[in-house]
């Protein structure tokens, strides 16, 4: 792709996400996407055929950058049970920061709205990692891992609104994966480090990384 159109593509994604963060995706409309990236509509459509073909492309670009970041923590930690926890506890930091990507994800209705394929991608490596090791016994995975990424989803975006200890949140989830309790005594007071992920919205999304 030539500097020209990528320069056109990246203002269509500059303009999405701008409205992600303050409009509801029913009010999102191509005239405005459009108008906001200051191109016709006829141009927007000789990148995307719809809106929602526009958010599959922006999705792809700001879950690579997100899942990164978190990836990159994660590689940090030893066992699996401390990577569940700091996943948790890292959505649930997002939520409570006010920070773009807060917005960004929460304003959506599920992970999967606003990253592809949600974060269930994650949460199947690190609870495969956990039976290898013999600290997790969940009796059906795939249905475990869907109500874990509901529920951190919901207790996320709740937290912007109400008080939601992490702690509880973390409990909850390792009791789901049948965790003892005297492992998960010992990892619900872990703390999450801030990460420095780039404020939304980015421009040149296409040579973007997490900081």
């Amino acid at each position: 792709m030539n500097k020209k159109r990528l320069n056109t593509l990246n203002s269509l994604r500059y303009s999405l996400q701008t409205q992600l963060l303050t409009q509801r995706w029913s009010d999102i409309s191509v005239q405005l996407i459009s108008k906001e990236a200051k191109v016709s509509i006829g141009t927007f459509y000789n990148y995307f055929d719809s809106k929602e073909d526009a958010l599959d492309d922006l999705k792809i670009k700001l879950t690579s950058i997100l899942k990164n970041d978190l990836l990159s923590l994660l590689a940090t930690y030893s066992s699996a049970i401390d990577k569940i926890v700091i996943t948790v506890k890292y959505f649930m930091l997002i939520s409570s920061s006010g920070s773009t990507w807060s917005n960004y994800l929460f304003n959506g209705s599920s992970f999967i709205d606003r990253l592809s394929n949600g974060i269930q991608d994650i949460l199947n490596t690190l609870i495969r990692e956990g039976i290898e090791e013999g600290n997790v016994e969940p009796l059906d995975i795939p249905h475990v891992i869907e109500y874990i990424e509901s529920g951190i989803f919901s207790f996320s975006r709740n937290s912007l609104s109400m008080s939601c200890k992490d702690d509880v949140v973390v409990d909850l989830v390792l009791r789901t994966l049948d965790v003892p309790a005297n492992q998960r005594c010992k990892v619900l007071t872990m703390a999450c480090p801030v990460t420095p992920l780039m404020p939304l919205p980015i421009l040149n999304i296409s040579n973007s990384e997490s900081i």
